[in-house]
Parts: C-alpha cells; sequence; structure tokens
C-alpha cells in the first residue's frame, strides 16, 4: 500500500501547467525559458513519468513559483501563485486602496483649505488693527 497516494508525476504536470497559465505563457513559450523542446512541456502536462530531472531543474527556474518536491519514483509540485479569484480579489484590494488614498489626499487638501478659510476670516472679523502705530516720544 502506497503511502502517499496520487503523488504522480501527472499532478506535477497539473502543477506546472497552472502555474504556465497564471504566467501567460504558451507551451512554446515556457519550454523557450526553459531551454526544451516544446514536445517535452506537452508531455510533462499530460502526465509522462518519464522526465528526467535536469528537465525539472530547468522548468523550476522558469517557472520560480513551482515548488517541487521528490518523492520515492515520482516529482509533486504546486505553486505559489494565487489563484485567478485570489487576483481578482487582490486587483479589487489595490483598487481600495488607490481611493482610500485619494480619500485621504483630499481631505488633507480640504483641512489646509479650511485652515486658510478660518484665517482669512478670523483675520477679517479682528477689530484690532493689524497696522502697527509708532509713536514718537518727544
Amino acid at each position: 500500500m502506497n503511502p502517499t497516494p496520487d503523488l504522480s508525476s501527472h499532478n506535477f504536470g497539473v502543477a506546472m501547467r497552472h502555474a504556465r497559465k497564471l504566467k501567460g505563457l504558451s507551451q512554446r513559450e515556457l519550454a523557450t525559458l526553459a531551454k526544451i523542446n516544446t514536445e517535452t512541456v506537452n508531455r510533462i502536462e499530460n502526465g509522462d513519468e518519464n522526465t528526467r530531472t535536469k528537465t525539472i531543474e530547468k522548468i523550476k527556474r522558469a517557472l520560480p513559483d513551482l515548488d517541487i518536491a521528490y518523492y520515492p519514483g515520482s516529482f509533486v509540485a504546486t505553486t505559489t501563485v494565487p489563484m485567478a479569484q485570489d487576483k481578482d480579489r487582490l486587483a479589487e484590494l489595490q483598487n481600495r486602496v488607490v481611493h482610500m488614498v485619494q480619500a485621504i489626499t483630499s481631505i488633507d487638501r480640504l483641512q489646509k483649505l479650511q485652515a486658510m478659510a478660518l484665517r482669512a476670516l478670523t483675520e477679517d472679523l479682528d477689530p484690532t488693527p493689524t497696522r502697527k502705530v509708532s509713536r514718537r516720544k518727544r
């Protein structure tokens, strides 16, 4: 009985495909980056179990978000790249931050304008003259 079921090169290929697609790469582009044949990328993504360690190392360099572990007889990979819905959520949060910063900047500007207006209003209402009158001693 296998203590770690479902740990196969097929899972490595699935994780590799996921990482490749999230980076927006075609199989050909990944092959070029990893300096391997496009057919090799296709075979790995379709579960070929005869992938050499050297090839996997090249893929790891081309897809740094792909975490690879070796178990006796197979490679297992996971990706640290966020899922599509996580990317959408991240984009939404980034937009919120931008709007908050803009709001804070607007509030700061508004407070400065209010302070200027209050100063001007206070100066207009102040009954004491602002001009200094010098008196000479005789």
